[in-house]
């Protein structure tokens, strides 16, 4: 475990130096430490290797690490704010999530009937379609601050994206195993996939509200603050153990419902005081997660499509 966390740490350093000098050309630094994770990660260099992904050491740093990311999506969703544009959201979301499955699960369904091919998986493929990683678009509003009517629709996107996703694509697999007779994914299960992370982060968030709004001093808003983050991610954690039994949870989605019920109930200004100590964790959070995003991507397979 020691040498997998120094090998971990060369990597977010290679990450940081590849962020670094693809700004300079201009561009979001997510680009770098994509560039980073492929490069370093198990298919090339193998700083990290297969054995690191895959111990349950290294899975757990990046699901805790994913729901400290959460906050980034949670600290913007401002009900007040969305309210004025909630129909622009809502019609967005129909549309390039629920149009996007039917649009692709039509096109292979057409495809496999003129194959004579099996139907039905037209429909996962509808399901993959929808996947979506909020943290990458994310990553460059946090490093561009942007704020205005895009960026303001596309943070409640990139969470409802993510429910949608999960949803359809596990109800689908879920309708396909139960009448073809192999195992799918039962209805209970996949209504907790979808609520467990939004429970487990507003359960959490309201006692750290109430002490934080007490709390004096902006140090013990933020110990506060992370202190019940943390928590969370350890609700999560033993959600996935005992229900699931694997890591099953959405814990982007669970930082970002901890952090928007504070950002409802803690008051704008103390909330920004904190979320400012918070922001070395934040960008620290990313880069991981970023760069856990990029090591999967085997260079031998799109050389070979």
């Amino acid at each position: 475990m020691v040498t997998g966390l120094l090998r971990i740490f060369a990597i977010i350093c290679a990450a940081f130096v590849c962020g670094k000098l693809v700004s300079k050309l201009k561009l979001p630094s997510i680009l770098g430490w994509l560039i980073a994770g492929i490069v370093f990660g198990p298919y090339l260099a193998q700083v990290v290797t297969p054995d690191i992904m895959n111990s349950t050491w290294y899975k757990v740093m990046i699901k805790v690490l994913e729901c400290f990311a959460g906050v980034m999506i949670g600290r913007e969703i401002i009900f007040k704010k969305i309210a004025k544009s909630g129909k622009q959201i809502v019609g967005i979301t129909f549309i390039q999530s629920i149009g996007t499955f039917l649009f692709v699960s039509a096109v292979f369904l057409i495809v496999f009937l003129l194959a004579d091919m099996p139907v039905y998986p037209a429909f996962i493929f509808g399901g993959i379609a929808l996947a979506t990683a909020p943290a990458p678009a994310l990553s460059i509003v946090n490093e561009y601050h942007t704020d205005g009517p895009v960026t303001q629709t596309l943070i409640p996107l990139a969470a409802i994206d993510d429910v949608i996703g999960v949803a359809v694509f596990f109800t689908v697999i879920s309708i396909i195993g139960g009448t073809h007779g192999s195992s799918g994914t039962s209805p209970v299960t996949v209504i907790g996939m979808v609520l467990f992370p939004f429970v487990i982060g507003i359960v959490f968030e309201f006692p750290a509200s109430v002490l934080m709004k007490k709390a004096k001093s902006n140090g013990v808003r933020f110990s506060l603050f992370l202190l019940f983050l943390a928590l969370s991610a350890v609700g999560g954690l033993m959600t996935d153990l005992y229900f699931f039994r694997s890591f099953t949870i959405n814990y982007l989605l669970m930082g970002m419902a901890f952090c928007a019920t504070v950002a409802n109930l803690v008051p704008e200004e103390k909330l920004e005081d904190t979320l400012k100590l918070y922001a070395p964790i934040l960008n620290l959070s990313l880069v991981i997660a970023i760069v856990n995003l990029g090591m999967p991507l085997d260079y031998r397979l799109i050389a070979g499509a």
